[in-house]
């Protein structure tokens, strides 16, 4: 091994301690921002592929009745490719001998054709008979019951009513249940007649021919469907026209992975600073050594790579442990959530890109250039010796010592020696009295 690259890693193992340090603080930085950058990626992939699988509507209309003869009207053109009716009707659940929860019950005619909102049936019957409710998955929690209990309800113009809980469905257009302390029912007009409400469908669910990611074009069409509705004798008393393409809470979902990562940055630029200062010290210790390196004949190039190559060797051993540590927190991560966000993760593909964030995100490179920059670039060999406070002058055991540890080789011609710098490639001439 080349003397140089000798004391790179004698100065590594000298320094160990600190070393350590700023490799866990290095790796720290760089796991957890790619943790979130990664994250990020595949959330939002999930997250938008998760909701566009339900169909999601491209407007709701809510009038005051709604039958097949006017959903036959509007699907024959008006720029709609399909419909269909529901209803939402508010409530409360009782929870507890005296708890009550705030209740939203979606009442569907066809549970076996749902074409646009499509709900995920995941345990208990399907669809659900009368006198049965299917509650959302997250909202179990919230209404504290499990399938097949019974279940007390009452909406805002009916009755107390007790149902039964008949299965668990997944309906990833709804916010989350635990968030908003409510919980999600879905009935059909049969069971909504029990609990004293009038069995109609009032809420016209579209989903547009062309141009589905376009507001302006959805809000178009609606302003031309609420003409035809109110030509039919259906006012309309509202019209919700969601983000295209979007989770409803997706932007929440960013706000919070943005908050986490301005940690990731803060403890990265943290990473950065202690690798300047570890370098520093290193070269404050060793000026005498760049001395005696320049006195034999190592150049400025030379010398800035042993301690680029220090630098390079901290931001490899970082990667080695902050790539498996961003990958494995990623994927936890994803999960909590998923979990939390209520939607379901296909897949995981981070690793190549938790991989290429790491590489990029490694702060060691571009902070060590200044310190030794600052040291290599005006150092003579002389004033190295004179700005050490600590400096005696060696003893010639110790001279002895450093010219047969420097030298390659020498041959006598004359009287003079000439003898090869580990730091050059041309042999150096000197003479001996």
């Amino acid at each position: 091994m080349a003397p140089r690259w000798r004391k790179a890693l004698r100065d590594f193992w000298q320094e160990r301690t600190r070393t350590v340090l700023v490799v866990l603080a290095i790796a720290l930085g760089i796991a957890g921002f790619t943790a979130v950058l990664s994250s990020y990626a595949v959330l939002t992939r999930e997250l938008d592929r998760g909701y566009l699988a339900t169909n999601p509507a491209s407007a709701n209309l809510k009038t005051d009745l709604i039958d097949d003869k006017l959903v036959a009207t509007i699907l024959s053109g008006h720029g709609v490719s399909d419909a269909e009716p529901r209803r939402v009707v508010s409530g409360r659940i009782k929870a507890g001998p005296m708890d009550w929860r705030n209740l939203t019950l979606f009442v569907v005619k066809d549970y076996g054709n749902i074409r646009v909102s499509k709900l995920v049936p995941e345990q208990g019957a399907w669809p659900p008979a009368a006198g049965e409710i299917l509650i959302e998955r997250d909202a179990f929690q919230v209404a504290r019951s499990s399938i097949g209990e019974n279940v007390t309800v009452r909406t805002t113009h009916g009755k107390e009513q007790t149902l039964r809980v008949a299965g668990r469905v997944h309906d990833v257009g709804q916010a989350q249940a635990r968030m908003e302390n409510i919980v999600y029912g879905y009935i059909n007009l049969e069971t909504l007649a029990q609990l004293g409400e009038e069995p109609y469908l009032n809420q016209l669910k579209i989903l547009v021919a062309e141009n589905r990611f376009d507001e302006q074009h959805i809000r178009s069409v609606a302003a031309d469907l609420r003409k035809v509705l109110e030509s039919e004798g259906h006012p309309v008393s509202r019209i919700d026209i969601p983000q295209p393409g979007k989770h409803p809470h997706s932007d929440l979902m960013g706000v919070f992975l943005l908050g986490m990562a301005s940690f990731g940055v803060f403890v990265l630029l943290l990473s950065g600073i202690l690798v300047v200062n570890l370098l520093t010290a290193m070269l404050a210790t060793q000026v005498r050594q760049i001395g005696v390196m320049k006195a034999i004949g190592a150049t400025r190039g030379q010398i800035a790579g042993i301690y680029l190559s220090l630098a390079a060797l901290l931001g490899a051993a970082a990667i080695f442990v902050a790539v498996p540590t961003g990958i494995l927190g990623s994927r936890t991560l994803c999960r909590a959530m998923g979990v939390f966000l209520n939607f379901d993760i296909q897949s995981l593909p981070v690793s190549a890109f938790s991989c290429r964030c790491s590489r990029r995100l490694s702060p060691s490179g571009k902070e060590a250039v200044f310190p030794f920059a600052k040291r290599c670039r005006t150092l003579a060999s002389r004033q190295a010796h004179f700005e050490s406070a600590l400096w005696t002058a060696p003893s010639p055991a110790c001279a002895a010592s450093l010219v047969r540890s420097c030298s390659r080789s020498a041959t006598a011609s004359g009287g003079v020696r000439v003898w090869r710098s580990p730091f050059s490639r041309w042999p150096r001439a000197a003479s001996f009295s």
